[in-house]
């Protein structure tokens, strides 16, 4: 990305998507271009960390940086972005996620670090995210639990992404606290025991993945996946699940057990 670009102070919108373009993100591009509101360097082959610099575009509120090659932490100054409505950091190699994040970007609507090395705990912090309607921290390395905060998420709507972590324990009853949800992952994890009653209030859901884990017990949205004909995975030899589409079994895959239903069972 040529440093020559700083010259453009005035510039609101930034689009180099998709441009093959390598190398660091240039410093002097973030201390001048401090009127920016999007800012989308997605789809190129960016190397480097993500300089603590990118705090200084206070007026953002969109942040694409997706499927780069960007590495180490994601930087506090991360968090002085509190005009932010998209942050899509997703298919890099970022290693940790500030526990402040979730307070300071207030208006944040769609979050996005998938496919990213982030670990640690899923701290409790994630359910001050109170103004997301999308999130997805699916391929990471969160570990230990879903934390119960998660239910102060009522706005979320499209999606909760909680896939091929290594969260574990027991789902927690406050999941059913996202009554407007449409699709929920939470396989390749190892949770256990049954899936909590509450989950039943999740009636928009269209999609849903818990195979991968170590859940037993019934599959409680089988009293309204019935009617609405929504996906669903699960290990079927695990859990009781008669109202899925798609039984899954380690090592061998998901198949799907309603094949003339192309809703339930869409073309691959």
């Amino acid at each position: 990305i040529p440093e020559e670009m700083r010259s453009l102070r005035t510039l609101t919108e930034l689009d180099l998507h998709g441009n093959g373009h390598t190398g660091p993100i240039p410093i002097p591009l973030l201390t001048s271009l401090t009127r920016l509101t999007t800012l989308d360097l997605g789809n190129n082959e960016l190397t480097g960390t993500l300089p603590s610099q990118i705090g200084l575009l206070v007026s953002l509120t969109t942040l694409n940086l997706e499927n780069n090659d960007i590495r180490g932490q994601i930087p506090i100054e991360v968090g002085n972005l509190n005009q932010l409505v998209e942050l899509d950091l997703s298919d890099n190699g970022f290693t940790d996620f500030k526990r402040q994040f979730g307070a300071q970007l207030s208006n944040l609507q769609t979050l996005d670090v998938s496919n990213n090395q982030i670990g640690g705990t899923m701290h409790t912090e994630f359910g001050n995210f109170v103004t997301v309607t999308s999130m997805n921290l699916g391929n990471n390395n969160f570990g230990f639990r879903i934390p119960s905060e998660i239910g102060r998420l009522v706005n979320l709507q499209e999606q909760l992404d909680l896939s091929n972590n290594d969260l574990g324990l027991q789902v927690p009853s406050e999941i059913g606290q996202l009554v407007g949800l449409r699709k929920l992952y939470l396989n390749g994890n190892e949770l256990v025991r049954n899936l909590p009653e509450t989950i039943a209030n999740l009636e928009q859901l269209r999609e849903f993945r818990v195979d991968e884990n170590n859940l037993t017990g019934d599959m409680p949205l089988c009293s309204i996946f019935a009617d609405t004909g929504a996906i669903a995975y699960a290990d079927c030899n695990e859990i009781d699940c008669i109202c899925c589409s798609h039984c899954c079994e380690d090592g061998v895959g998901c198949e799907c057990i309603v094949p003339n239903n192309p809703l339930r069972c869409p073309a691959v």
